[in-house]
């Protein structure tokens, strides 16, 4: 669950309110501390700012920049199918963001639909530092490869995943292995 708030400086952000299951060890949280310290440190304009992790109102959260836009989820889900060139260009710019975040020797380990937004016709990928823990919640069908390692060739194949599910409007899971 995503929230909106304006921080007394005036600076609007976003916080995610972590599920408190997938809190269950002090393993876990710290894991996860480490995760978004990285994640914080890598800034590019194409990839959502990580602020903090911390706890509100009794629950623990995630504070990232907000961005004002609409998530590609929110298109597969109206039926809407990308053209060629759009899936082309969104596909360059989450690229070059994971290589980046390859570089800094970080993983995704989250990337879906729902994780990649524009707003203003930027493009903005979301949620890293959160792909261990998304992992553990994660709904099917998803788009990591078969082999559900967490690695750069995983976040590379989910990347191929999404981008085909936004060209042709089928999830590639739900076709018979090598048709096509």
């Amino acid at each position: 669950m995503w929230l909106t708030t304006v921080l007394r400086i005036g600076r609007s952000v976003a916080m995610r309110m972590l599920n408190p299951a997938l809190l269950s060890s002090a393993q876990v949280v710290s894991g996860l501390a480490a995760e978004l310290k990285a994640a914080s440190q890598i800034s590019h304009p194409n990839l959502v700012k990580v602020i903090a992790l911390m706890e509100w109102q009794g629950s623990r959260c995630v504070v990232t920049e907000y961005v004002a836009g609409r998530t590609f989820a929110e298109a597969i889900t109206s039926g809407r199918k990308l053209g060629f060139q759009q899936v082309h260009a969104l596909g360059r710019v989450i690229a070059q963001v994971l290589a980046l975040v390859h570089q800094k020797g970080l993983v995704h380990g989250s990337i879906q639909p729902s994780n990649v937004m524009v707003a203003s016709g930027v493009i903005k990928l979301a949620d890293l530092g959160l792909g261990r823990l998304a992992r553990s919640a994660e709904p099917a069908p998803s788009y990591h490869a078969p082999e559900r390692s967490l690695g750069a060739a995983d976040d590379l194949h989910a990347l191929c995943a999404v981008l085909y599910h936004l060209l042709t409007g089928t999830h590639p899971l739900s076709q018979a292995q090598g048709a096509g």
